[in-house]
């Protein structure tokens, strides 16, 4: 959650990685065009650097006291992101290729990521939380 610098305690850093399987779907537009819809799913893995939020240094910072201690509330941080498997997410997604030459397609993809820890965890928390979102453009040789 993004904070003020005087209300941080830790600094996360996140990489989704994982594997899809893809499905093309070409359509005839013309001729010799065809126009490709992709498809795909996948399993998908946040992997989260937790670390102390920079420029912590000062005394109070540290006070042993869970409410105050930037260090203890950091290792709680941690300690949530990677129990219970909250770092397991499912990725889907569609995309279209255009042909904008003979030799390349213009496209889309959008994509969702879907929290599956949540099947098992944090069922207090409204639906949409843990959900990402995704929108790109690319350009693919044929």
């Amino acid at each position: 959650m993004a904070c003020n610098p005087e209300n941080r305690s830790a600094f996360v850093m996140g990489f989704l990685t994982g594997f899809q399987l893809k499905g093309k779907f070409p359509i005839n537009i013309g001729s010799e065009n065809k126009m490709l819809i992709r498809v795909f799913f996948g399993p998908t893995f946040d992997i989260r650097l937790v670390t102390l939020a920079f420029g912590l240094n000062h005394p109070a910072d540290y006070t042993g006291n869970i409410e105050t201690d930037a260090r203890l509330q950091t290792d709680a941080i941690r300690s949530y992101f990677w129990s219970e498997g909250r770092w397991i997410f499912a990725n889907a997604g569609f995309g279209m290729d255009f042909p904008i030459n003979e030799r390349f397609f213009l496209g889309f993809d959008l994509r969702t990521w879907f929290p599956v820890y949540r099947l098992w965890t944090d069922h207090h928390l409204p639906n949409i939380d843990g959900r990402r979102f995704g929108a790109g453009l690319r350009i693919t040789p044929r």
